[in-house]
């Protein structure tokens, strides 16, 4: 990842490449039956995971000086 030179270009950066990875992780995980509440529950926490540790990683590594809050 290249650093954005302002905050908005890191936002967008790391927000695009967060929805392309949420994306791949959608289709590995294959189909989900709308009343399977287990693979549901399976697929919305790896792709809350997935997502929150890369867009993580990123602010940190783009902004190391900088703190960091999150829910997670």
């Amino acid at each position: 990842m290249v650093d954005g030179t302002t905050d908005v270009d890191l936002a967008r950066e790391v927000a695009a490449e967060a929805g392309r990875l949420l994306m791949a992780f959608r289709s590995e995980f294959g189909p989900v039956a709308p009343d399977d509440k287990d693979a549901l529950r399976r697929l919305r926490d790896g792709a809350d995971r997935r997502s929150h540790e890369y867009i993580a990683g990123a602010l940190i590594a783009a902004r190391p000086n900088d703190a960091l809050l999150s829910e997670e």
